[in-house]
């Protein structure tokens, strides 16, 4: 394969991996209390309840979802049909637990505030709204390295990348984006010999 060919690919495929490192899934969450807005959930688990756990905190602002009304990371739990939103803030001594029973697509929350100290305030009320998913961004950009190597004279081309932390510190890995990636790049390859 003639250099100028291979400096073309590995132009190519570096900037797909870093296209791969900033891609982000979207899935669809019910959030208590929230209204559809820039929001990103890193799955923790899934219990043997069958409840299953995610970190959430304020997202990238994209599209239509411009804003974040979320003050910071909380704990969403949610199942077939219970939703809890709980989020702490030690510095403030604030604490404010949302959680819900689910039926019918309508969601019955009982909502808990309290702010510790020496203001002591307590509040708690239930309230009833309709279950609406939003979408909300998954796996936020990661800390990764990427590397790629065209060999001149060779057929060979070899790259890699490997993620080792999402942007709020949940670990993941992004082999889904990566493989895609190198598809592309193959064929590209293929076309271009």
């Amino acid at each position: 394969m003639p250099a100028l060919q291979s400096q073309k690919i590995l132009k190519l495929l570096m900037a797909f991996i870093l296209y791969a490192q900033y891609t982000a899934a979207v899935t669809s969450l019910f959030i208590p209390g929230l209204d559809p807005q820039a929001i990103t959930a890193d799955e923790l688990g899934v219990g043997s309840d069958g409840l299953t756990t995610w970190l959430i905190a304020p997202g990238q602002p994209s599209g239509t979802l411009t804003t974040t009304e979320l003050p910071g990371p909380a704990t969403l739990v949610l199942g077939a049909s219970t939703a809890v939103l709980s989020y702490a803030n030690p510095t403030y001594s604030f604490t404010a637990v949302a959680a819900c029973g689910i039926s019918s697509g309508i969601a019955v929350c009982d909502e808990f505030g309290a702010i510790g100290g020496q203001i002591g305030v307590t509040s708690s009320t239930v309230v009833t709204e309709r279950v609406q998913s939003f979408a909300v961004q998954t796996g936020g950009p990661s800390i990764s390295t990427a590397s790629a190597t065209v060999t001149s004279g060779s057929s060979q081309t070899s790259a890699s990348a490997t993620a080792t932390k999402s942007a709020n510190g949940a670990t993941g890995v992004r082999s889904v984006s990566v493989a895609a990636v190198l598809a592309i790049v193959a064929v590209v390859h293929i076309m271009m010999v």
